[in-house]
């Protein structure tokens, strides 16, 4: 209610107290006293009147800032975790370029979603196709002690695989526990994570080319931390993050099959030598090197005449 409106009713209602109150005394009472005695009266009476109409009018006043303020302050912190998010995936992308394998990876995921994101406890985990449909934790950050050997997960139906974590990776899309104590499917890890003072959870599936490759989740120790707005952006740190894994899997593949053709060709007793289409040499075998008698590192790059 605004101030201009509370010295509205309060006018309205004194006017109309006077303009009333002065015609009931006169039409009452003719002898002087009386109308002494009555109009004094009246006044008191006003007073009461008019001090339990203010205090009305103010206590709805204040419960209309209080909830202003409760919900200003909502609003920052929201805006502020949306903030410290979005820095998450800002330095993740950073990160992304500078790993070279898929454990450093997690690893700096884990780290950053903690350190820039203020996340409580972030772990990381892969997918195993085994017959218990594992899922294997591999990196974690934050106040962990210990609750990452506690969980035993897996993405099978089952009452172990019904959690946030197991569902993210059914569906390949997040699944939230807001409120942990109040998420029955959270049951077999709630003791444990309210031990930890975690009060909320999401987790992201990391979905690369259609495959579930692993799974993030992140615990909050405030209950409902994961609005849309926030879940949004982390998506989009988990969509990175399978981006990352599924090029660091196919660069590792490679270089294992770099690597056993190498060691095919230099298992063959003949010499061996592979041109590009400018008969530019990419590689001698130690065979042919012997043969020429030209050591690998004079002749690899160079174009055979």
């Amino acid at each position: 209610m605004a101030p201009g409106r509370v010295v509205l009713i309060y006018a309205v209602v004194s006017a109309l107290w006077i303009f009333t109150s002065d015609r009931v005394v006169l039409a009452l009472f003719h002898d002087p006293d009386a109308i002494g005695r009555s109009s004094t009266l009246k006044g008191w009476v006003f007073v009461a009147v008019t001090s339990a109409l203010i205090f009305t009018l103010l206590k709805r006043l204040m419960a209309q800032v209080d909830a202003s303020s409760r919900s200003l302050v909502a609003s920052e912190t929201r805006q502020r975790l949306l903030n410290r998010t979005l820095r998450t995936v800002t330095a993740m992308d950073e990160a992304l370029v500078r790993a070279g394998s898929e454990q450093e990876l997690l690893t700096a995921m884990c780290r950053v979603a903690v350190d820039v994101g203020g996340f409580h406890m972030v772990w990381a985990g892969h997918v195993e196709h085994d017959p218990g449909k594992t899922i294997r934790p591999v990196a974690c950050a934050g106040h962990e002690d210990g609750y990452v050997a506690t969980m035993r997960l897996t993405w099978a139906d089952t009452e172990r695989g019904r959690g946030p974590a197991g569902t993210a990776v059914r569906t390949k899309r997040p699944a939230l526990a807001n409120d942990l104590d109040a998420e029955p499917a959270f049951a077999p890890w709630c003791a444990e994570a309210r031990r930890r003072g975690y009060a909320s959870n999401v987790a992201l599936p990391l979905v690369a080319d259609g495959d579930c490759l692993g799974v993030i989740g992140l615990f909050s120790a405030h209950v409902g931390e994961f609005d849309p707005a926030t879940v949004t952006l982390l998506e989009r740190l988990a969509d990175n993050v399978a981006f990352g894994m599924s090029a660091l899997r196919a660069r590792a593949a490679a270089a294992q099959a770099q690597a056993r053709l190498s060691d095919m060709i230099e298992r063959v007793t003949d010499g061996f030598v592979s041109f590009d289409r400018d008969l530019r040499v990419l590689y001698i075998n130690e065979q042919g090197a012997l043969i020429t008698g030209v050591r690998p590192t004079d002749i690899v790059g160079r174009t055979v005449d």
